[in-house]
């Protein structure tokens, strides 16, 4: 059985204020490195097969310290990248909330496109298909991957046999972990937002 420990990036000063998406140069703030810190040390007992992490700024410095204190490489995986927002990256949700495809977007993530962005379903399928490549190269494996909200959710939602839809009553905060399993019986989900 293969093990995978979804953990969200730390906090940073867009949260709960707007969408950073994929735009560079997002750090992590100092809550976050507090809550990157906090992460390796509760992994201590963990013995991670691999690290992966997005390549965006926030998910790397997250990534950082549990890779530090177990004298591993940190292995970037495009595949749990952050949702492309397309339009919507960098805007405020104050001027998100006059967009009528904002609200639809909310409303049926399964079938409505982010304006020049991805479709939810996209990047459920390339984080679920990462997943399953970890899987099938080491069916044993642990792996930490540090990742961003609504992928994890999408991640989730595919094992729960969740409609995408209902990805917004899933909670992931900044800093969690959720694991899942994959095994002989199937995908399962261990944890959802554990945040200690």
């Amino acid at each position: 059985m293969s093990e995978f420990y979804l953990i969200r990036h730390g906090d940073h000063d867009w949260l709960k204020k707007g969408i950073a998406g994929r735009i560079p140069g997002v750090h992590l703030n100092a809550r976050g490195k507090k809550q990157a810190e906090e992460l390796a040390q509760r992994f201590a007992r963990v013995k991670f097969d691999a690290i992966y992490s997005s390549p965006l700024e926030r998910a790397m410095e997250s990534a950082e310290p549990t890779a530090r204190a177990k004298r591993m490489e940190i292995k970037v995986a495009p595949e749990i990248l952050e949702l492309d927002f397309g339009e919507w990256s960098g805007a405020t949700f104050e001027k998100l909330k006059n967009d009528p495809r904002w609200a639809e977007w909310n409303k049926h993530r399964s079938v409505t496109r982010m304006p020049g962005g991805e479709l939810m379903s996209e990047v459920q399928s390339r984080v679920v298909a990462f997943l399953a490549r970890l899987h099938a190269e080491n069916r044993e494996g642990i792996f930490a991957l540090f990742s961003h909200g609504d992928a994890i959710r999408a991640a989730v939602c595919y094992v729960l046999g969740m409609p995408l839809d209902l990805l917004p009553r899933v909670d992931i905060e900044p800093a969690s972990v959720s694991i899942i399993q994959f095994g002989g019986g199937g995908p399962r989900v261990v944890a959802v937002n554990r945040m200690e």
